[in-house]
């Protein structure tokens, strides 16, 4: 699928205003494009759509210390919006959990084909209900708007602020993770390090050391990610009167909570490691950048 090219990243340093409008906008067509081709192969569009939403909102986040009204207007706006998939899209990470966590091919069959069943169900009621329509309405009416997000004559320098802001609230629920077992403690470690991983994304193609500490993050929050996933089918099988019943579950169980431990020992000390920088630090890995616009100007 289309939908599935690389991110819009950066290119201009010294045009920010016209280049993070740009990324709205790429961002914005690409959700348009995506719920058009919903039908060829819905599982892959409400990835995608959803993953667009989560990089919209984070330019929202890293625009919120110079415009915190209007970040959170279109912050409140993209999170209803990607909300309508959320049960589509824990159906469809939930076949692909247990496909996970299988042995060998065939494993926790029963478990898995209830799994598609329920997935093509909710699939099903995604199309005939029109959520694809009301979400391309949405974008489309608001696209015109966007512009009022991001200030005029912006420059690195005023991206301060929201860099360090994501980056310390990343540290701060971290703290929070390292001696909890609240499950919903990793879940917003994960949100908080997304923002991290997004905002270096938007500006991997303009210094190689963000490159690589985007890459680094971004394969350490997948760690959170699957965490999350297993904590969701375990929910699922404790509490589905149909999941439970069969015989499949007892063995998965088993399973599943080894590869919660696993997956959160590992998911930690990677992470940890991530964010031992302070936020001035964390900002030196943008000096390139600073002075690549210095010597520019």
């Amino acid at each position: 699928m289309a939908g599935k090219r690389k991110s819009y990243v950066l290119d201009k340093p010294d045009e920010l205003t016209a280049d993070l409008t740009q990324a709205l906008s790429y961002h914005s067509d690409k959700v348009l494009f995506l719920a058009s081709e919903y039908e060829n192969d819905p599982i892959t569009a409400i990835h995608e759509i959803r993953k667009s939403y989560k990089r919209l909102r984070s330019i929202a986040a890293l625009l919120f210390p110079l415009v915190p009204e209007s970040s959170r207007y279109w912050n409140h706006f993209w999170r209803d919006c990607s909300r309508t998939l959320s049960a589509g899209r824990v159906a469809c990470v939930r076949v692909g959990s247990i496909m996970a966590i299988s042995d060998e091919p065939g494993e926790f069959k029963s478990l898995l084909d209830l799994a598609v069943a329920r997935r093509d169900e909710m699939l099903n009621s995604i199309k005939r209900s029109g959520v694809m329509a009301d979400l391309a309405a949405a974008i489309e009416q608001s696209k015109s708007k966007l512009t009022e997000l991001v200030p005029v004559d912006l420059n690195l320098f005023d991206l301060e602020k929201g860099l360090i802001l994501a980056y310390e609230k990343s540290k701060r629920q971290l703290d929070k993770s390292l001696f909890s077992k609240n499950p919903e403690n990793l879940h917003e470690l994960r949100k908080r390090c997304k923002k991290i991983q997004y905002h270096t994304e938007l500006m991997a193609g303009l210094s190689p050391e963000l490159k690589a500490y985007n890459r680094s993050i971004s394969l350490h929050t997948e760690l959170l990610g699957q965490f999350n996933d297993m904590q969701d089918l375990e929910s699922w099988g404790r509490y589905s009167i149909d999941a439970s019943f069969y015989d499949d579950w007892n063995r998965m169980i088993v399973q599943i909570e080894k590869e919660k431990r696993n997956l959160r020992n590992k998911a930690l000390l990677r992470i940890s490691q991530l964010l031992k920088r302070d936020g001035s630090d964390y900002l030196e890995l943008y000096t390139d950048l600073y002075y690549n616009l210095d010597e520019q100007q």
